[in-house]
């Protein structure tokens, strides 16, 4: 597991969970399913993109 020697991200990480965060159960379930997939979404709140279209038309490729 890799460590940040960043101290506004150890500062924010701080604040947001500090010591009284309390985590669900299905929180820590996702953890322990893929730790990056939750660092993603608990942590930096990003969430999955749409699917791409798969129609292409010309004015995707900018051609007339």
């Amino acid at each position: 597991m890799g460590l940040s020697a960043d101290p506004w991200l150890i500062d924010w990480l701080g604040r947001r969970f500090g010591d009284d965060y309390r985590w669900s159960a299905s929180k820590l379930e996702n953890y322990g399913a893929c730790p990056f997939v939750f660092l993603l979404s608990s942590v930096l709140r990003l969430d999955e993109r749409d699917e791409a279209e798969e129609e292409t038309t010309r004015l995707i490729y900018g051609q007339t």
